[in-house]
């Protein structure tokens, strides 16, 4: 009770109605030390939520105090942060969570936007004169061959002789011509692959007229902005001085991005969109969204990009708010999904949210594929009908394939709902 006294024989409602501290049925005072109710609280001891009957108590065992008379039901001990899948980034999950689905987490309050996830790439393997398609460098490194390049093909690489296999490589505003791929990534640059040559346009973007004062140079669209240069596309071959003359210039977006200083031909010439003269970006909320696919979060300029991607697009979204991964709940299950994987499957997607945070309780009957509330031969034979398809409302099991795993599932549900 509030003067710490315990009482007994008394009914649940009696006590809270006077201010107590309800124990539990057949209690005995003998088992409890009664304290103040408004001195008890909540205590985070990492993830878990205790109650405390004292502040003291909580912080002495390490925990932090949710405040006098909190209890765990308002108090939310769960510590989120970004979580790194071998090629995607989920945003505000649990450790837990993160690591049992097999991610890397990043760390409490961390999120998408701000950590460097580090996906899988592919390319050619070089081992013993021979070469090898659509290696990571891990499983390259596995068998002591020599990883050519992310999206090398074997048809670019010469593996007889590997040793000395150089190509270009891109590293900040200049590319290199005869780098080994060690040569290249030592010193941070992006190798092209074995025997690739310079293209500024594939390392930086298509090239165009940039002005420095009244000297015109080709520059890609990125790097004439960052150089602090006035872009103006084209390519600079005009009978007339044209850096000489005074262009309008304002901001151009594109995909989402933004660059100041850039006149209307110029804007054109990369397919932005011209924001008007003397705008800035500053100013400028450049249109676009995020394009959620089937392994990543894209940002893009239209819907219309998106969907040609195969994408779901969400307007004025960017990937740090939101994730295009989270809770999927499918036939009264739960799993940290992709938006396209879930919706595709038919099930009901929550953007940036754990499995723990959702209820995906169901009022269908798994296995029961004709909805007649019995799971039995009549379903069986839907499924087999569907058997090595893609078929979303057959494959319960989720793994993109109607096969043996989901026939085990009609099994194990065999009989009425």
């Amino acid at each position: 009770m509030p003067d710490e006294s315990c009482h007994v024989a008394v009914e649940e409602n009696w006590c809270i109605k006077n201010g107590g501290q309800w124990q539990g049925a057949n209690s005995i005072c003998e088992e409890f030390t009664c304290v103040n109710p408004d001195e008890t609280g909540a205590c985070c001891l990492g993830s878990v939520c205790t109650i405390y009957a004292h502040q003291e108590w909580c912080e002495n065992d390490g925990g932090v105090w949710q405040g006098d008379g909190s209890y765990c039901g308002t108090s939310s001990c769960m510590v989120l942060g970004a979580c790194c899948y071998t090629d995607s980034c989920a945003n505000v999950l649990p450790q837990v969570t993160c690591e049992d689905n097999g991610g890397t987490w990043q760390g409490e309050g961390t999120d998408c936007s701000t950590v460097n996830c580090v996906y899988e790439e592919y390319g050619a393997c070089c081992y013993n004169n021979i070469c090898y398609e659509a290696y990571t460098p891990v499983d390259c490194g596995a068998i002591d061959g020599q990883w050519q390049g992310a999206g090398v093909t074997c048809a670019m690489v010469d593996c007889t002789n590997v040793g000395g296999v150089t190509g270009a490589c891109c590293h900040d505003d200049h590319c290199h011509e005869e780098d080994t791929q060690d040569e290249c990534e030592g010193v941070g640059g992006t190798w092209l692959g074995g025997n690739a040559v310079c293209d500024d346009e594939l390392c930086f973007g298509p090239l165009g007229g940039c002005c420095f004062g009244e000297y015109c140079f080709l520059e890609s669209f990125t790097r004439c902005d960052a150089l602090q240069g006035r872009w103006i596309g084209g390519d600079c071959e005009t009978p007339v001085p044209i850096c000489e003359y005074s262009f309008d210039t304002g901001a151009c977006c594109l995909n989402h991005l933004c660059a100041d200083s850039v006149s209307l031909e110029g804007c054109i010439e990369v397919n932005g969109q011209w924001q008007g003269k003397d705008t800035t970006c500053a100013t400028t909320d450049c249109p676009g969204g995020v394009c959620c696919l089937l392994t990543a979060c894209q940002i893009t300029g239209t819907e219309e990009d998106c969907l040609a991607m195969n994408g779901i697009y969400h307007e004025g979204e960017n990937c740090g708010t939101y994730g295009c991964f989270g809770a999927c709940c499918l036939n009264g299950d739960c799993e940290v999904r992709s938006e396209v994987n879930c919706t595709s499957s038919q099930g009901e997607y929550h953007d940036n949210t754990p499995c723990d945070q959702v209820s995906c309780a169901s009022d269908s009957c798994t296995g029961d594929l004709d909805g007649d509330g019995i799971v039995r031969v009549a379903d069986i034979l839907i499924l087999i009908s569907a058997w090595e398809t893609d078929d979303p409302v057959a494959d319960l099991s989720g793994n993109g394939i109607v096969d043996i795993a989901d026939l085990l599932i009609v099994i194990e549900n065999w009989g009425s709902c």
